[in-house]
């Protein structure tokens, strides 16, 4: 080979491996249903959305360390879809950026979806919020209600209970977004109840609100919508994430009590993850 060919051959390979070192760093991850096959490991829900696993996100450590009972093994955090009438392919991995409204520039995310995916996130189970209650049509809390002491239920446990759960989270996330075509009374009442809470919660005096400093109307704590693209840059469906910044830290939510072990390990993760952010801060959040 002559020493022309070998440059051309060293500066091919070069731009190759300049082209593979860009495509891993590129804005990307993986999403997985799971319906229940095998059976007992079932973590989605039966209206066609989430939960999503979400797993081989690059840049890693770009989102806060999703917390146990909610984080299922092998995926990096679980989410759901924040729009209607949109599918997934199958061409993935999926490109994303971080926006605060579907597609960028469609319905805004709203508090009441920011906290009920917040609690979520941190794998919460039995918080409680006293309030009135949703009229029957979903149009508001009914002012002439008594108080009523609503319950955040969500069974963690893979299988058919987390995946009826899941159902409800989907569909209170969907109404909640404007996305949900039937009636508030159709909603399965495990999701009336998120929204119940969702409203309570962001209300004067509630435990968004308390946290968000009084802003629980329009606060979105930490919680971001991830604008999906497959490889052929056509749109699919948003999902959830928390960004590393913007969490309440005075929420006043107490997590399902993991082992001392467990906490450290928690610990060590969050602290990576806010090192890669810092190194790695890419996108101007807002």
């Amino acid at each position: 080979m002559n020493k022309a060919i070998r440059n051309v051959a060293l500066a091919v390979g070069i731009s190759a491996s300049f082209v593979m070192a860009q495509a891993a760093q590129a804005d990307t991850l993986n999403l997985t249903r799971n319906t229940n096959n095998p059976a007992g490991t079932g973590f989605t829900g039966s209206v066609g959305g989430g939960e999503f696993g979400a797993s081989n996100v690059s840049p890693a450590n770009s989102f806060q360390a999703a917390f146990s009972p909610m984080k299922v093994s092998g995926y990096d955090f679980q989410t759901f879809c924040i729009e209607g009438g949109a599918s997934l392919s199958d061409q993935q991995p999926y490109n994303w950026s971080i926006q605060t409204a579907v597609n960028g520039n469609g319905t805004p995310l709203n508090s009441k979806v920011a906290y009920l995916y917040t609690v979520f996130w941190f794998g919460i189970n039995g918080l409680t919020e006293s309030g009135k209650s949703m009229l029957s049509d979903g149009s508001g809390l009914d002012g002439t209600s008594g108080t009523a002491t609503h319950t955040f239920s969500y069974d963690y446990t893979l299988g058919t209970s987390r995946m009826s759960a899941a159902t409800d989270m989907q569909e209170a996330i969907w109404w909640l977004m404007g996305q949900w075509q039937n009636s508030f009374s159709s909603l399965t009442s495990g999701a009336r109840e998120y929204v119940n809470m969702a409203y309570i919660s962001t209300a004067t005096g509630g435990k968004w609100d308390t946290a968000t400093g009084g802003n629980g109307a329009t606060s979105l704590g930490a919680v971001r919508i991830l604008t999906l693209t497959d490889q052929q840059n056509h749109a699919q469906q948003d999902v959830l994430v928390l960004i590393p910044t913007g969490t309440p830290t005075t929420f006043n939510i107490t997590p399902v009590p993991l082992p001392s072990s467990a906490l450290m390990g928690l610990g060590l993760m969050a602290g990576i993850g806010a090192i890669g952010f810092i190194r790695r801060r890419r996108q101007t959040l807002s």
